[in-house]
């Protein structure tokens, strides 16, 4: 049988898994934790959000942004920053919300005349926590990289870890394109960005996207 030999050494040289594993077993001896998401079966599996991307996928209007800010606000009172960039929700809605997640108010209270008063008092009491979430609306220029840079100075800033970025999500994020053509096509130039800007700043992105009817409705989806 022929030897595998491994080839001189250039810029990205093929490496056969025997000499590659040593470095990975490094990698996870010196692997930090990730960005806790408070739900422990996900925190369990991938030691929290860890540089990349992750995506939250299901289907239109089942609450994927509530639990993204959800998984933001458990970060922040752990002393974690995020970036919130919406292209679907004004950053003033999810203002709201965060903060009533915070206080944890009966939902029809938000509703009544004194709700301006709860949302303070919310705010001042829970200042610490929400002031590490910065929410940015979504436009047709490269948001992605600004969330990303703000993210990894705050990061700096507080002298932890991680943070996270959430993006909402990546349809509507790909209708803004200035070069769309093929909805598919704008859809993966988008996904590689976000990719890009992951891996310029280190950091985990999370992703939302709403599945195709069809992938939902199967008995056998995954995702």
């Amino acid at each position: 049988m022929t030897a595998i030999i491994n080839p001189a050494p250039d810029a990205n040289p093929p490496v056969s898994v025997p000499a590659l594993l040593p470095h990975y077993l490094e990698f996870l001896e010196n692997a930090k934790d990730g960005y806790p998401t408070g739900i422990p079966s996900w925190d369990k599996t991938l030691n929290g959000l860890q540089p990349g991307i992750h995506i939250l996928g299901a289907k239109p209007n089942i609450g994927k942004t509530t639990l993204a800010l959800q998984v933001c606000l458990h970060g922040a009172r752990r002393g974690l920053p995020s970036v919130f960039l919406s292209y679907d929700e004004p950053r003033l809605r999810l203002a709201g919300k965060l903060v009533a997640m915070a206080a944890k108010p009966p939902q029809r209270a938000l509703r009544r005349p004194e709700a301006g008063s709860l949302l303070e008092k919310a705010a001042e009491d829970h200042h610490d926590a929400i002031s590490r979430v910065c929410l940015l609306d979504g436009s047709e220029h490269a948001c992605q990289a600004v969330a990303g840079k703000t993210l990894r100075e705050n990061i700096d800033v507080l002298g932890v870890n991680t943070g996270l970025l959430g993006i909402d999500y990546l349809q509507l994020m790909a209708t803004r394109r200035n070069d769309m053509g093929d909805f598919r096509v704008a859809v993966s130039r988008t996904m590689n960005e976000i990719k890009d800007v992951a891996s310029a700043y280190q950091i985990p992105v999370l992703v939302h996207a709403a599945l195709h009817r069809d992938g939902y409705e199967r008995a056998a989806f995954t995702s």
